[in-house]
Order: C-alpha cells, then sequence, then structure tokens
C-alpha cells in the first residue's frame, strides 16, 4: 500500500491528482504497488509541451533502482545518489526486501538538513 495522499503512476495512469503535487517525481508502481520507476513532473511537462504521446509511461520513466534510497540510507547515499541523476528527488522505499515507496525526498530537504550542519562549522 502507498502511503495516503502519495500520487503514484500505475498502468500510466495517475492514482491522484498531478496538479498541485509537491513533489517534482511521480513513483511509478505495479498493481502490487511495488516501485518500477520514477517520472519527473518535469519530463511529463515537456512531453506535453512538445505534444508528444510516448505508447506508455516507460518511454518517460527512470529505473527504480537508481532513483529511489532505502529509509535508513545515510546523507552520504542521499548525496550520491542525487548527484548521479538528473532528478530534483529520489522515492524513498520502505526497505529493500519491501520496495513500496514511502516518500520522497528532493534536493532541497537535502539542503535544509545540511543548513545547519554548515552554520556550525
Amino acid at each position: 500500500m502507498v502511503p495516503e495522499g502519495m500520487t503514484t503512476l500505475s498502468g500510466d495512469r495517475p492514482t491522484g491528482s498531478i496538479h498541485g503535487t509537491r513533489s517534482p517525481v511521480l513513483p511509478v508502481v505495479d498493481a502490487a504497488g511495488v516501485l518500477v520507476g520514477v517520472v519527473s513532473l518535469e519530463r511529463l511537462a515537456a512531453a506535453a509541451a512538445a505534444d508528444e504521446r510516448p505508447a506508455s509511461i516507460a518511454g518517460l520513466m527512470d529505473d527504480a533502482r537508481q532513483t529511489s534510497l532505502v529509509a535508513t540510507d545515510r546523507l552520504e547515499t542521499v548525496l550520491a545518489r542525487l548527484g548521479e541523476t538528473d532528478l530534483n528527488a529520489l522515492v524513498v522505499v520502505a526497505s529493500e526486501d519491501d520496495p513500496r515507496p514511502v516518500g520522497v525526498v528532493t534536493r532541497g530537504d537535502v539542503m535544509t538538513i545540511y543548513q545547519p550542519a554548515l552554520r556550525t562549522r
């Protein structure tokens, strides 16, 4: 089960409203709610602006392995993963054994965490 209020894409359809979502990425889940990929709102908007309609959402999707984190990952892992992708956010999954989305961490979230540490140096 995906957390209440989290919009995901399942079977090429959003599970909630994309308009007004605060997340820059949408998790793509299978019928069981398991993360299979991530689509950025930026990529969706670019496709819509260019009037491009991919045959499926898979044409716009980034692989889940490169765009997700486990809830217990350290900040260093988050930074490394963000550095490896052009996305502004990563999807957080419950665990390696339970790859259901439980949240999203953005570049802004990381900066918010780092700001106090940088001020104390």
